[in-house]
């Protein structure tokens, strides 16, 4: 019985241990990653791209997908250290009719990522 859990245990660690960052990749902070996104935001919004999406629920949703379709770098998602970033999941809002009811710093975008 100890022989067994002895290998079970070698076994897991061996499973996790194989599982390295690829050195030469450079890795970010999920903080960093959102602050990326945030600037993708502002520009949609100034460029008012967003309006080519439906609106539902009173805002736009454009997701990482759609960001790279019309053109935006979203590449840092695929570096985010630790993490798994959902392209479908993650993206901006745009909240033009102030559903959220928030006073925005400058543009009305707010960012969602989904990494887990």
């Amino acid at each position: 019985m100890k022989k067994i859990a002895l290998i079970l245990m070698c076994s897991l660690f061996m499973l996790c241990a194989c599982q390295k960052k690829d050195p030469n990749v450079e890795y970010v902070d999920v903080g960093v990653a959102r602050d990326s996104l945030f600037d993708i935001g502002n520009q949609v919004y100034e460029k008012n791209e967003y309006k080519t999406f439906t609106k539902d629920q009173g805002m736009y949703f454009i997701s990482l997908v759609e960001l790279d379709k019309l053109g935006y770098d979203v590449s840092i998602f695929n570096r985010v250290d630790g993490y798994k970033c959902d392209f479908d999941q993650t993206g901006i809002y745009i909240d033009i009719d102030n559903i959220q009811k928030l006073q925005y710093a400058a543009a009305p975008v707010m960012v969602n990522v989904v990494c887990n």
